[in-house]
């Protein structure tokens, strides 16, 4: 800076060529910008501005141009605060002090929070007037901030807490002392902010006790320090139970065979309605899971005990077909027909059943599957059905699959079979194929057949569902329905995407062998 100031034209500013400035001018310069303390000099009316090397930091990028300015350009943004000050100690020849003044600074093209602890003196001229001040200051801004700091932290993080219903603890493992706020004594049902340590672990559930503290001494391991996480029950005075969760990080000290943990700190939540609500709905699982088995057992008994009946039906219903056909008249014939189609209907429903249950009770056999084999198959099974309703399939190349052969068939003839049927007043096409993901195969079969309004895509893979009367599509109502079984038993998942009046598409996932 003093060769800065030895190079300034100060013939263009109000103080002049620097060999007309006065002596007490001359030697506060001198000082100032000898000096390693942070100083600046405002002289004359228009308070010329010039400070030292240690003071240029503080102007931020208004350094190097404040030198040889009015102070009131400078600091224009401060100075309704500053300014006042300045005019007072020249006006009653007294000198100032502030500690942490806070001003709000752009000084790099950005509003900041800046402090400064100044000092500001009268400086006379030759004539023994006030010709300008000499301000010593240090900037404190990074202290006073990084104080802050902890206050901020300790603010954001008790907001934190309470909105997430969570309390916070201190554990120091030297003094085996327990410091908690009060969200933790609302759930312990302690009093004060501190206690023993041994006073807390006594609420602990004898059962629980071992296993909480033996993550504990993990966490605190100096060697190999493990993050403190556990649930555990507490025991309160009035002997009822809390279900605990507690998660920590322990802070150590030292270096080797010296290193030791000097605290352990983290937060604890009640989670006692949590666990009751997950328990209620592991009941209702268990019991939904025993009514399904149970139904899914009911299912393929009933079904295979209705099974020999309806064939002796049948059996006589042809019978009489073929030996008193010609003699039965009106009535006879139509009743006749009456009992081959419902004996044809309750066959149906019954294999239907039967293949529903078989899913359920029969067990995946996984395999490696040439997913093209199977549809090849199906296809060729369906292929009177298909030619029959001048319907066309087309088959892109699938891929190899992890998966039961045999259930995955019965999907694809599910799905191929209701494309064939609701074909509206248009020859059905239907494309079968596949893509690929990271994790999962998704294949779709497509049609462009009648179509399915949003309102029914998720009701149409419950059982016996049935969106059209029997008069108008025949079939039980259970084919999706066992398609949704077999994915899932898979690990997949099944959906639909349509329009009525323009097809339908129907996506199947199978997940790929980890």
């Amino acid at each position: 800076m003093a060769e800065r100031v030895r190079a300034f034209d100060w013939s263009q500013t109000a103080l002049g060529p620097m060999a007309t400035w006065p002596q007490n001018l001359r030697s506060a310069v001198q000082i100032c910008l000898t000096s390693r303390f942070p100083m600046f000099i405002w002289w004359g009316s228009q308070l010329i501005n010039i400070y030292n090397d240690a003071f240029a930091p503080s102007l931020g990028r208004r350094h190097p141009w404040a030198l040889g300015s009015p102070a009131h350009e400078v600091w224009r943004e401060a100075w309704p605060v500053i300014g006042p000050e300045a005019e007072g100690v020249m006006r009653t020849d007294r000198a100032t002090w502030h500690e942490r003044l806070p001003l709000l600074l752009y000084r790099n093209d950005v509003a900041e929070e800046a402090y400064f602890t100044w000092s500001i003196s009268p400086l006379e001229d030759d004539q023994g007037k006030i010709g300008g001040i000499l301000c010593v200051a240090t900037e404190e801004s990074a202290r006073v901030l990084a104080e802050r700091v902890p206050d901020h932290l300790a603010e954001q993080r008790q907001l934190a807490l309470d909105a997430a219903n969570m309390g916070w603890w201190h554990y120091d493992p030297i003094t085996r002392v327990a410091s908690f706020d009060e969200r933790y004594k609302q759930i312990f049902g302690v009093a004060g902010h501190q206690r023993s340590n041994d006073e807390i672990l006594k609420r602990i559930h004898p059962d629980d006790l071992p296993g909480v503290w033996a993550r504990v001494e993990a966490a605190l391991d100096p060697q190999n320090p493990k993050p403190y996480s556990a649930q555990y029950r507490i025991v309160l005075d009035d002997q009822s139970i809390r279900w605990i969760e507690a998660h920590g990080l322990a802070n150590f000290k030292g270096a080797g065979s010296e290193r030791h943990a000097i605290t352990l700190v983290g937060t604890v939540a009640d989670i006692t309605d949590q666990k009751r609500a997950a328990e209620a709905m592991k009941q209702q699982a268990d019991e939904l899971a025993r009514s399904n088995s149970e139904l899914d057992r009911f299912a393929y008994v009933a079904s295979h005990d209705l099974q020999e009946p309806m064939r002796t039906v049948h059996s006589f219903a042809q019978l009489l077909q073929r030996r008193c056909g010609e003699s039965l008249k009106g009535d006879g014939e139509k009743y006749l027909q009456f009992i081959m189609e419902g004996v044809n209907r309750m066959r149906a429903l019954i294999n239907d059943l039967l293949a529903y249950s078989r899913v359920s009770t029969h067990p995946v056999a996984f395999t490696t599957v040439n997913a093209m084999d199977v549809c090849r198959v199906v296809v060729q099974t369906l292929h009177a059905t298909i030619e029959s309703n001048h319907a066309s399939v087309t088959v892109d190349r699938l891929p190899m699959v992890h998966g039961d052969a045999t259930q995955l068939g019965q999907v694809f003839q599910n799905l191929i079979a209701n494309a064939v049927k609701f074909h509206g007043e248009r020859n059905s096409q239907i494309r079968v194929s596949a893509n690929e993901t990271n994790h999962e195969w998704i294949f779709w079969v497509s049609d462009n057949g009648i179509g399915i309004a949003p309102e029914y895509f998720e009701r149409i893979f419950i059982i016996f569902q049935r969106l059209h009367t029997i008069d108008e599509y025949s079939g039980t109502g259970i084919g999706l329905a066992i398609c949704k079984k077999i994915v899932e038993r898979h690990g997949g998942r099944i959906w639909v995407e349509s329009e009525v009046g323009k097809g339908s598409t129907f996506y199947f996932s199978i997940l790929k062998p980890k």
